[in-house]
């Protein structure tokens, strides 16, 4: 499938703007996007069996998506001249920031939502803290939403209206978030890592997961409030009530005893062959009556708990 993806006003070529083929029945075809030239051409030549296709091009910078449906294809034979003329998207941008600094906050996720609750746009900040929602938003109200923003509560601003064509500027000032830290150990104090720990209050809740020392930081959307911190290893969990965490401050010791039964750990480092430390890593140890998991840190280090006495193979993988 070949054709030449356009504005639909000025008739100039849209460079870099994305063509999937569906077929009949809504399922991609594995391998069947294209990415248009600085022409505005493009061609779909992988894994398209004979058929009826839907052609759909989007994320074209300041336009609309679009859809050809009912394409002939023919193994073996090129279907060409489908070609897409889009109109003008409405643009959403701004700036955000800390609202206790004005410091630019970068790499914040912020969504469009439509009025029927799909995502309708999807971006993010740069360095100087600034976006750009500028495809497949027609003429609409929106819901804006900074999603995720590491130290920050997530924001959002209803109703965007938004004219496709023009520009609306939408500028977020995110408060810090509390933030609550501890430590994990089984009892008889050991560290446990891997856990997975909780921080819910009415209906804010985040997570964290202990490090190789049991260490835990829950960094993100906790307003000020009375929090109840879970932490759960395996089919073991414990927690801690009423904790106090102010916005924009740290709320540290918060520490949780698990009732892990006595076990083995295996601990160690994972490093590539010139001895960097190797992050995220997956490390199994396995053996005939018991198995674990756990992953590297920052450092490269694992700390493998719950495990029988027995020998085991321990296996590493990693990206």
């Amino acid at each position: 499938i070949s054709g030449k993806v356009t504005d639909a006003s000025s008739g100039s070529p849209i460079q870099y703007a994305y063509v999937t083929a569906y077929n009949a029945s809504g399922t991609s075809q594995s391998g069947s996007t294209a990415l248009t030239d600085a022409n505005g051409n493009y061609q779909i030549i992988t894994n398209l069996d004979t058929g009826t296709y839907n052609v759909t091009v989007q994320y074209a910078t300041n336009h609309l998506s679009n859809t050809v449906s009912g394409v002939s294809v023919t193994a073996g034979s090129t279907t060409a001249n489908v070609n897409f003329a889009l109109a003008a998207s409405g643009i959403i941008a701004g700036t955000v920031t800390d609202s206790v600094s004005s410091a630019p906050l970068s790499s914040i996720i912020i969504e469009a939502i439509d009025v029927d609750g799909n995502a309708a746009c999807v971006g993010h900040t740069d360095s100087t803290g600034n976006y750009s929602l500028n495809n497949s938003l027609p003429t609409g109200t929106y819901n804006v939403t900074a999603l995720l923003p590491g130290g920050h509560l997530p924001k959002t601003v209803a109703g965007v209206a938004v004219t496709a064509g023009s520009t609306t500027t939408v500028n977020l000032a995110l408060t810090p978030s509390g933030i609550i830290s501890g430590k994990v150990t089984s009892s008889s104090g050991q560290p446990v890592s891997g856990a997975f720990i909780t921080a819910s209050f009415g209906g804010f809740v985040d997570y964290a997961t202990s490090d190789s020392n049991g260490n835990y930081r829950i960094t993100d959307g906790l307003p000020t409030g009375r929090y109840t911190v879970m932490a759960s290893s395996g089919l073991t969990f414990n927690q801690v009530t009423g904790v106090s965490v102010v916005q924009g401050a740290e709320t540290s010791n918060v520490n949780i005893v698990l009732a892990i039964p006595l076990s083995g750990t295996i601990t160690g480092r994972v490093t590539n062959s010139t001895g960097r430390p190797i992050q995220y890593a997956t490390v199994d140890a396995q053996s005939l009556t018991s198995s674990g998991s756990a992953s590297t840190d920052a450092n490269g280090n694992y700390a493998i708990t719950g495990l029988a006495t027995d020998s085991y193979n321990v296996t590493v993988s990693a990206t």
